[in-house]
Order: C-alpha cells, then structure tokens, then sequence
C-alpha cells in the first residue's frame, strides 16, 4: 500500500494501524491490571513493589542514585537529538507531513495532535503493564519461570513485558500480536514513503 497509494494512502493507513496498535495496548493493559495476582489498578498503585518507583523525584540521599541523576538527562538529551523524525527542529517524516498539510492552522493541529497521541497518551498502556509486572514477575527467576527455555545469560527484567503477554488469553494475546504488527507497519510505511521522496526529489 505505500507503493499503491503513496503520501495519502501511507497517512490513511497510520490512523488505522494507529488505533489498531492503542486497541491491542489497552486491552492488555486492562487485562493484565484485573489479574488476581495485581488485583485492580488502585491495588496495584498501593503495591510495595511499585510504591517506589512512582516518585516523581528519586530520593537524592540515596548515593547509588547520583550516577543514575547524571546519566538520565544526558542520555535524554542525546535521544531527543538523534531519535529519527523527532530532532529539536522537527525532523524528515514530521517536516514531510507538516509541509503536506493544507494550510499552517492545519499543520500545527496536526502536529499538537501527534504529540498528544504519541508521547501523552499511547506510553500509557505500557507503563500500566510495566508496572503490573512489578508485582507478577518480581525478579529474574520469576521471569525463568515464564521462558524456561531461555538461557539464563539471556534473562532479564527487559523479558517481563513479554512474560506479561503470557498471562493473555489466546484472542487477546492475538489482538496484541496484531497490534505491535501495526505499529511496525506504519513505521515501516512511513519510512518507504519518506525515503521515497528523497529518491525522487533529490536523486531522480
């Protein structure tokens, strides 16, 4: 379809995979936090095993902490800088999309639009679930217990949103599998179309 349908068709077919990608997030999300091991969304916020890590401001008399403070806003800074398409001044995609638009009213909606949905709204979902995984799988060999396949080398906290997807019943966890499928749909969509228009601008 980004062959067929070019700019139009690649930002038709986002909003579909978009929300195909949210429906697949929430419903994990809104599974996983009923679990009877998390039981519901304000046991989970009360649980100790998430309490500390929903501070807002890390506790600055713990010293172990003071490299963490340091490397954050560094590694921040170096990611808002380099990430593709979300450079300080706007990068390649988003300049193509506002550029598209009709007029700058509607270049500027757009792009509060996508901001609110990207960064505001759909890490949400994940953080939910990130957060119930706190509570069922707690530590690595919880996790082991989930991939006894996997070697223990291999093991890590990085497993535990992939162990929460193991909790799912086999329509939902379809929806999710569907749901991260889109998600890298579009990108890869956006990305053909983007290299696209250098191709034919700059080489062509």
């Amino acid at each position: 379809f980004s062959a067929l349908g070019g700019f139009k068709g690649v930002v038709y077919t986002d909003f579909i995979l978009f929300f195909t990608a949210m429906a697949g997030a929430l419903g994990a999300a809104y599974y996983l936090v009923g679990l009877p091991e998390v039981g519901g969304l304000e046991a989970l916020l009360q649980h100790e095993n998430v309490v500390g890590k929903l501070n807002i401001l890390p506790d600055f008399s713990n010293t172990e902490a003071l490299i963490t403070l340091l490397i954050i806003p560094l590694a921040v800074q170096w990611w808002s800088s380099w990430y593709p398409g979300a450079e300080p001044g706007g990068g390649g995609y988003i300049a193509q999309r506002m550029l598209a638009a009709k007029n700058e009213n509607h270049a500027i909606g757009a792009t509060f639009f996508f901001n609110i949905m990207h960064y505001a709204l759909r890490p949400w979902p994940w953080i939910i679930v990130a957060l119930a995984s706190l509570v069922v799988f707690p530590d690595i060999a919880s996790i082991h217990k989930a991939f006894p396949l996997v070697a223990e080398d291999k093991l890590g906290h990085d497993l535990a949103y992939s162990a929460m997807l193991t909790k799912l019943p086999s329509g939902l966890l379809g929806l999710v599998l569907a749901s991260l499928v889109a998600a890298y749909m579009s990108t890869i969509s956006t990305h053909l179309n983007w290299g696209a228009s250098y191709v034919v601008n700059d080489f062509y």
